[in-house]
């Protein structure tokens, strides 16, 4: 499309590709493959995707199909894939799935932020994580287990992925705790004798009053 522009490369734009690579949509009926499919990188339900919609169709990545109206009810507009759009997703997962990017993510900022907190607390709250982990690595397999029934793997494959993930985490969770319990890792820091001094810091959530 002459003279548009290029989109913000966004998880839920993406997403809007990808239900329209398999075959035209409204945007109602992509709200609910989102939420059938679980697919909680896009957020900001609805308005989400009905703005990605939007930057699409501006960036002439997708196009209105047909009008729909059922009795009484306002019309809805079914939309499809245009070349350049699938051009631009398939472009988009290859670059996803070949380069690894860096997640800053706010574990791992409080991760460079743990040494202000004492070495006791900072371990108590590391196995609490470590111990919701296990629940939900749990739940994990048991969803593909069920899954599994009569569902292809390549449906599967971001579950097999969160959970490779969950166990590296745990894994990494437990050689650190482990680390501080054998005194391996430790810290004295001004922070984390001012934080010692509350005498209230045990590990658990602390809310300041």
């Amino acid at each position: 499309m002459p003279g548009a522009t290029r989109p913000r490369r966004d998880l839920t734009s993406l997403a809007v590709l990808a239900l329209l690579a398999e075959q035209p949509h409204h945007p109602y009926d992509m709200l609910r493959l989102v939420r059938e499919r679980r697919q909680a990188f896009v957020t900001g339900l609805p308005r989400s995707v009905y703005h990605a919609v939007e930057r699409l169709l501006a960036a002439g990545l997708i196009e209105p199909a047909e009008v729909n109206r059922q009795g009484n009810r306002p019309e809805r507009t079914v939309y499809r894939i245009t070349t350049a759009g699938l051009h631009e997703y398939v472009a988009w997962v290859s670059e996803l799935l070949s380069t690894p990017q860096q997640a800053h993510t706010p574990f791992s900022a409080a991760i460079s932020l743990l040494a202000g907190l004492p070495v006791d607390g900072v371990a108590a709250c590391l196995r609490a994580r470590a111990a919701v982990l296990e629940r939900e690595l749990g739940a994990l397999r048991a969803q593909r287990r069920a899954l599994l029934q009569g569902v292809p793997r390549v449906a599967l494959l971001e579950t097999e992925h969160a959970y490779a993930l969950g166990q590296a985490e745990l894994a990494w969770l437990r050689q650190v705790i482990a680390d501080i319990e054998r005194g391996v890792l430790s810290w004295d820091t001004p922070a984390a004798r001012r934080v010692a001094a509350l005498g209230e810091f045990k590990g658990e959530v602390f809310n300041a009053t």
